[in-house]
């Protein structure tokens, strides 16, 4: 059974502090693979929540931070959502998104610094993060 066609009900647990999924269906227990993507996008989307706060807290800045919110975090949403898709043509358009909003959100990221909101540590840092996140969002 494929894991987009069949998942009627997701579950999240720990097996030998390894995260693992198991989908029932129809009385069936189904095991997938842990998504290294999914897990990936989560944690930038987590940094990118928490460059948001930053931005608000400390440099008063309300407008890019509201875009980069956005588009950081709606990587994650669209390779999530990808995982659910209901066709091969479906699954790519949403991978496509979310590489699209990897690039926006790199934007947003040059222009935090160019505008001297953010350090050149912190630049780096997200820019690597969303780089790697391009390079598993590549159609193979």
């Amino acid at each position: 059974m494929c894991y987009n066609e069949c998942s009627e009900f997701k579950h999240d647990f720990l097996i030998f502090g390894y995260r693992s999924h198991a989908i029932i269906h129809k009385r069936a227990v189904i095991y997938v693979k842990e998504n290294i993507l999914i897990d990936k996008s989560v944690v930038f989307s987590a940094r990118i929540v928490k460059l948001y706060q930053h931005l608000l807290k400390n440099q008063k800045e309300t407008v890019i931070s509201k875009q980069i919110v956005r588009s950081g975090t709606s990587i994650g949403a669209n390779i999530n959502e990808a995982n659910y898709g209901h066709s091969k043509a479906d699954f790519l358009s949403k991978m496509h998104i979310a590489l699209k909003e990897t690039a926006e959100t790199e934007y947003w990221i040059k222009l935090l610094f160019m505008s001297e909101y953010i350090d050149k540590k912190r630049v780096n840092h997200c820019l690597m993060i969303a780089l790697k996140s391009k390079e598993f969002s590549l159609p193979q």
